[in-house]
């Protein structure tokens, strides 16, 4: 193209003659789009490795949804109070055994009796013979009734695959009694406890909701008490223990009240506190002699010989 292609001005310098070939066009678009390319490949192999991680978050949620629904669906038939709570048992009898008393079904309740066994013989043996029994009675109840100065006392023992749940209720006769027992059971928190294993912290948690929704129920407000005894929170059972005194003298509950005392010696031994722990027991031990509790007399009597023994008396 040689001079044709360039044209000198004077005190202009110079400018190009020839119009630009649209193949050069082509060549610069074509290295723009070239040099685009990467940077849209980056974007499109990002929105796949997006569009993975809302998925992946997606399909974790209703993973958890759907556990979440399972472990209620498997909890429910245990604690909806609108089913039908099945419980086996041992015909309740007096501590001489020569009486027994049969519990009816009701709306709640589906009771089915074991006449093949007795109280006292599987009180003692329930390790023995509660694995024979439990996949076709996994709920089994067992207790004594007693009249003591014009009161029923029923001691009762519930026992399931996980633990056991037990208590002392009073009536102001058999059937009164054996209403307040009926009454008791329908607390969702025993069979939660029941069917399934827990820890003492999740025990705790539990017995804690049932206590503030229940807080009138001595048999729960013992359990409380026991538990934080068990985990070593010795100030918080104590007041556990001080609460249940204090609602049991209220309610005219003489077997709570030493129950209560119970606890607050447990705790003073655990602190080395023995004199005081004496007193408390010497208490409890008074409480259950006026109802002729021998069974807990016993129960605290053990506790004292052992404070003797430990203080060397």
């Amino acid at each position: 193209m040689g001079n044709h292609a360039i044209k000198t001005f004077s005190k202009r310098g110079y400018q190009w003659q020839l119009q630009i070939d649209s193949k050069h066009s082509d060549i610069e678009a074509h290295c723009n789009i070239s040099q685009n390319k990467p940077l849209q490949h980056a974007n499109t192999l990002s929105k796949p490795k997006n569009r993975n991680h809302w998925i992946t978050i997606a399909l974790t949620g209703i993973a958890l949804l759907v556990f979440t629904i399972i472990n209620n669906s498997t909890d429910q038939p245990q604690t909806d109070e609108s089913s039908v709570i099945n419980i086996s048992y041992i015909a309740i009898s007096n501590q001489r055994g020569t009486e027994t008393f049969k519990l009816n079904d009701t709306e709640l309740f589906n009771f089915t009796e074991l006449p093949q066994l007795n109280t006292a013989h599987f009180q003692v043996s329930a390790e023995f013979e509660y694995p024979l029994l439990a996949k076709e009675h996994p709920l089994i109840l067992s207790g004594t009734i007693r009249t003591h100065h014009n009161l029923t006392y029923i001691d009762f023992i519930l026992k399931g695959p996980f633990a056991d749940w037990q208590g002392q209720l009073s009536g102001v006769n058999q059937q009164a009694a054996l209403n307040q027992l009926q009454q008791h059971l329908q607390q969702p928190v025993i069979l939660k406890l029941l069917n399934k294993a827990q820890t003492l912290e999740l025990k705790q948690a539990n017995l804690s909701i049932a206590h503030q929704q229940a807080p009138h129920d001595l048999i729960i407000l013992g359990h409380l008490a026991n538990t934080y005894i068990m985990m070593g929170e010795l100030d918080k059972a104590m007041v556990m223990a001080n609460k249940l005194e204090k609602i049991a003298i209220s309610q005219n509950k003489t077997h709570h009240v030493g129950n209560a005392l119970l606890f607050q010696s447990e705790v003073l031994i655990r602190k080395e506190l023995f004199d005081l722990s004496k007193y408390k027991l010497s208490n409890a031990i008074k409480q259950y002699q006026s109802i002729n509790d021998l069974h807990r007399q016993a129960d605290a009597w053990f506790t004292q010989s052992w404070i003797d023994h430990n203080q060397g008396n």
